[in-house]
């Protein structure tokens, strides 16, 4: 896999963007304070207190002194001690509330000392915690009897049958060996007599002679050389079909590390219940195990009423445009599927423990991307006669000033980390009581989350767009001045788009590029025609000039949870990891950082799913001793032969 301002998007047909819609910073004025004596006056009779704080913020229910002791999610000392309020509960230290949870930082609690008996504040009318499920969980969902596709379920898939997975397990190595690595150099162009493709058409052979029973059943096309779109033609017209998605492409390996492995890159050797190879994770293990499955059920008899769709791009890993792209433009313009299609599964999230429980995740959306790249033009001349700052020096201060000003997180209401948050709340007994607080009383609260969720590197990069200076390159000999140097900078944007992030470039290299006397021009590009470009002139020109080119991709839409692709998904999750329920598994919406295949299907689906199905997902993909557990492979042909018979089976609709 290719691992403060606000920008509103227009939303594909069914889809809700990724970047959100201009926030509305409007909020009600409530006066209460008459209302206190009368609350008091209540409260005495019941031996309940409230009281109500009236503020420009709205309207308070107060459930306990410490509250107003220790208030929580940065609010201000007239919010937190008004006078009346200190008057009920004795006075409070002045303080204006953290932004962030210390270590250990538990949510209001009760005050013993205190006559109230219950503990948070709330905003009444809308802080108040929903009586509705915020996250229901769907049952495990099954295919409708069959004596012989279950006994293949039961005996051949199941733990017995050494003999199957044996032979599985050498057809998982195979595939490892061959060297499909994408190279960065066939982006642009790509030659089907490079020798590089070789490798390509003999893992093309490969499947064809190692799955005859899928080759029959289903046909087969070469798409644009070296990608394979397999159908497997449904009885019932009227369903429309469902797409399974893999890529056979790898990440290059890199022959200085090749002593670092424990076992050749490339030789599906298994060690300690581990296979070893590039691909085997990412994308070779999910690849087999799909087919792996439509030959099991293809020769056992199954017919399926949905018509199935493969779809096997062979460049993902340098990002899908001559492989996913034309699978897209093909389903489009030559198979009239435009928003055609059911639901979409690709690579994608797992299972994981978090929150002391076993969370599925079902990445419904993804990141954009986008590459900035940067050009320092300045004479050349000799080393002996080098005036204060290098092209190389100019760059380095850009560079660091971009360091210095990273984009802001921000927690949107459409963005899927939420909704995993609420579904932990939810389904978690032990769930952290501060999280179960801030989600409480958001929006109120919604400053302090962010700032919580920022303190750990992954979180804060799920709500946060971020950058990293990744190449650098300039200078030929060590007497000559450099005349260009270059960086590229790679952004996986969020909250922004790709012209918002060229802008920003403007905006923030603009004091360098004045303090220098450098000229600087801007420009932004996105895949969909996109463009902007900007300037900013230092001076004379004299001392260089700065070229930024921004160029990238949208961070995709959102697919709607509760779909029937999304649910039948679910069902097929769980009966697959938790079929009787003792796992207390969790199914949530989840958001890729980094990019997939999918990518280029949006306009074939608004359910696109990225999920892979095993516990240890990105098991060092992309890097040293990549690896699969050997028992993950099997669970992998499971669920995907199962969701194939709910899905496409009788019980598809």
């Amino acid at each position: 896999m290719r691992n403060p301002t606000s920008y509103q998007l227009v939303p594909k047909s069914g889809s809700a963007s990724l970047t959100p819609p201009q926030p509305s910073y409007a909020r009600p004025l409530a006066i209460a304070a008459a209302l206190s004596l009368i609350l008091l006056a209540a409260a005495a009779a019941s031996s309940v207190y409230f009281a109500l704080h009236a503020s420009t913020q709205g309207l308070y229910l107060l459930r306990s002194c410490e509250d107003w002791h220790n208030p929580v999610g940065g609010l201000t000392a007239e919010q937190s001690h008004p006078a009346w309020i200190n008057w009920i509960c004795g006075p409070a230290p002045a303080v204006s509330g953290p932004t962030s949870r210390p270590r250990g930082r538990q949510p209001p609690a009760n005050n013993n000392d205190s006559p109230f008996s219950f503990h948070t504040f709330i905003k009444v009318g809308q802080n108040v915690p929903p009586s509705e499920p915020q996250c229901p969980q769907v049952p495990a969902i099954f295919p409708d009897a069959d004596p012989i596709l279950d006994s293949v379920y039961e005996d051949l898939l199941g733990d017995a049958s050494a003999e199957y997975k044996e032979a599985a397990l050498g057809r998982l190595a195979e595939a490892v060996s061959y060297r499909t690595e994408s190279f960065d150099d066939m982006i642009e162009f790509q030659d089907p007599e490079d020798y590089r493709y070789n490798q390509f058409k003999e893992f093309i052979a490969f499947l064809e002679s190692s799955y005859p029973s899928l080759h029959s059943s289903l046909s087969r096309e070469i798409i644009h050389d070296f990608s394979l779109l397999y159908t497997w033609e449904g009885s019932n017209p009227d369903l429309k079909p469902m797409i399974l998605a893999a890529h056979y492409d790898v990440v290059v390996v890199n022959n200085e590390t090749l002593s670092l492995w424990d076992e050749p890159p490339f030789s599906g050797n298994v060690r300690n219940g581990f296979l070893y190879g590039r691909g085997a994770e990412d994308d070779k293990g999910s690849l087999v195990a799909i087919v792996e499955a439509v030959e099991l059920l293809s020769a056992h008899g199954f017919k399926p009423e949905r018509t199935v769709l493969l779809a096997f791009g062979h460049d993902e890993e340098i990002g899908g445009g001559k492989g996913a792209g034309y699978i897209a433009k093909h389903l489009i313009e030559e198979k009239g599927l435009k928003h055609g299609i059911e639901f979409i599964v690709d690579e994608g999230s797992g299972l994981a423990e978090h929150f002391g429980a076993l969370i599925a995740f079902i990445s419904t959306g993804e990141k954009g991307s986008c590459n900035a790249e940067i050009t320092v033009k300045t004479r050349g001349g000799h080393s002996s006669a080098a005036p204060p700052h290098t092209g190389i020096g100019y760059l380095s201060s850009l560079i660091a000033e971009l360091e210095e000003n990273p984009f802001q997180p921000q927690l949107a209401d459409w963005h899927p980390l939420l909704q995993t948050l609420r579904c932990a709340s939810e389904h978690v007994p032990d769930f952290d009581p501060w999280f179960k607080w801030a989600l409480d009383n958001l929006p109120d609260s919604k400053d302090a989350l962010v700032a919580v969720l920022s303190e750990d590197l992954d979180s804060r990069y799920t709500i946060s767009t971020s950058q990293a200076a990744d190449l650098i390159k300039g200078g030929v000999k060590v007497n000559a001045l450099p005349e260009t140097v270059t960086a590229t900078v790679n952004h996986r944007i969020i909250n922004e788009d790709v012209l918002t992030v060229a802008r920003r470039y403007l905006e923030v290299l603009s004091p360098v590029a004045k303090q220098y006397g450098l000229d600087l021009h801007v420009s932004g590009w996105t895949l969909s025609g996109g463009r902007w470009q900007g300037g900013y002139t230092g001076g004379d020109g004299q001392a260089g000039k700065v070229e930024v080119v921004v160029k990238g991709m949208e961070a995709s839409p959102v697919s709607k949870v509760g779909s029937w692709g999304w649910n039948v998904l679910e069902g097929s999750i769980r009966a697959a990891f938790d079929a009787d329920g003792k796992k207390n598994m969790i199914v949530s919406p989840g958001l890729m950082v980094a990019n997939t295949d999918t990518r280029h299907y949006w306009d074939l689906s608004d359910a696109i799913f990225r999920f892979k199905p095993t516990r240890e997902t990105f098991s060092n993909a992309h890097t040293v001793n990549e690896r699969v557990n050997v028992n993950v492979v099997f669970t992998a042909v499971r669920f995907f032969y199962q969701l194939i018979r709910n899905a496409a089976g009788p019980q598809s609709e």
